[in-house]
């Protein structure tokens, strides 16, 4: 391996110390730290121990608890506590896999978007030491620079969201990497993500399909299925865009096989290598994802979910995926439940 990947223990921090919260998540943040070796969770040098034997793994798992490019209701930053309680209960030997967590100052989102007095006041409060030039301070630069080094050494990597703006990151780093896989991408989601800006905002949870789409070499092997909710209409997003958009009203007249089979002969036709998928879990109804900032009826049940991730897994290599969007704290106890069972079901069916 690279001896870059030494750099990621540098970064990372023990899984759920990265949402930087004084108390709130305290107890999750107790029964996470359970799985992992004795004292792991208890020190930044323990973790990195920790680390180096992750990354013995083929796979990992890696979460950014961030909400900063959040929309109408926050509390996706406490997605990954709650997915990982949920899976790690279920399987322990899960846990193995999991790299952590990026930092995430909630009150940054990208680098672009602050002063460079503001970027090294919290570099250095964040890794108490000075920060050279060009140094990344904000969690989705943290996060594509962490992924760029686990792509580049082959890595199959899950991220665990936070909000969708997250969802940038993998596909920056994927440049960064200089991947050379034709890849082909599943999308799930309510809305088309696909504003350039929004209030002149560059990097938020509605623009990261728009710059994320351009940097992969056929834009057509961008599918994005389950959209409901839309200014525009289906024909001017594919026209400018030059992806594939599935709305409910389409995903209804087809089989979940039958669905895969369309994805799958274009991604046959262009000769894809792998793909790579993103869940945003308001692609499901609300009975099945309540507990979301932005739920839209009338949307994906889960187990036509989970049938058209195992046909395409089964049919394509996968290169990897992100599950974003769950917030645990919004609505009640049962919509929570209800909420991490279906991201769970749905993230067993993509890891190995």
């Amino acid at each position: 391996m690279a001896s870059n990947l030494s750099d990621i223990s540098r970064t990372l921090v023990a899984p759920g110390e990265g949402l930087l919260s004084v108390t709130t998540g305290s107890d999750d943040k107790k029964t996470i730290s359970s799985y992992f070796s004795k004292g792991a969770c208890a020190s930044k040098s323990s973790w990195s121990a920790e680390i180096k034997k992750v990354l013995k793994q083929d796979w990992v798992l890696l979460a950014c608890p961030s909400d900063a490019g959040g929309g109408i209701c926050r509390g996706a930053a406490h997605g990954p506590l709650g997915i990982r309680r949920a899976l790690y209960k279920e399987n322990p030997q899960f846990a193995k896999h999991d790299l952590g967590d990026i930092p995430c100052i909630p009150q940054l989102l990208h680098d672009s978007m602050n002063s460079k007095a503001q970027l090294d006041q919290s570099y250095e409060a964040l890794f108490q030491k000075k920060r050279s030039k060009g140094e990344s301070v904000s969690p989705l630069n943290l996060l594509s620079d962490v992924l760029t080094e686990l792509y580049k050494n082959k890595k199959q990597v899950f991220l665990l969201g936070g909000d969708h703006s997250v969802s940038w990151a993998p596909f920056e780093a994927f440049q960064k990497a200089k991947l050379k896989q034709n890849i082909g991408v599943l999308h799930l989601d309510a809305h088309t993500d696909l504003m350039e800006d929004r209030f002149g905002v560059e990097h938020c949870f509605a623009t990261w399909a728009a710059h994320s789409v351009r940097k992969i070499s056929d834009p057509a092997n961008w599918f994005q299925v389950g959209i409901r909710v839309s200014r525009k209409k289906r024909q001017e997003w594919e026209k400018k865009f030059r992806l594939q958009q599935y709305w409910m009203k389409d995903v209804q007249r087809k089989t979940p096989e039958q669905m895969a089979d369309v994805i799958a002969q274009q991604w046959m036709r262009s000769k894809v290598d792998s793909f790579y998928v993103s869940l945003d879990i308001d692609a499901l109804d609300p009975k099945w994802a309540p507990s979301t900032g932005t739920a839209e009826e009338g949307g994906l049940d889960l187990n036509y979910v989970k049938t058209l991730l195992h046909e395409l897994c089964a049919r394509f290599p996968l290169l990897g995926g992100d599950l974003v969007e769950v917030a645990p704290r919004i609505g009640s106890k049962e919509d929570a439940k209800i909420t991490l069972h279906s991201a769970v079901e749905c993230l067993k069916v993509l890891l190995p």
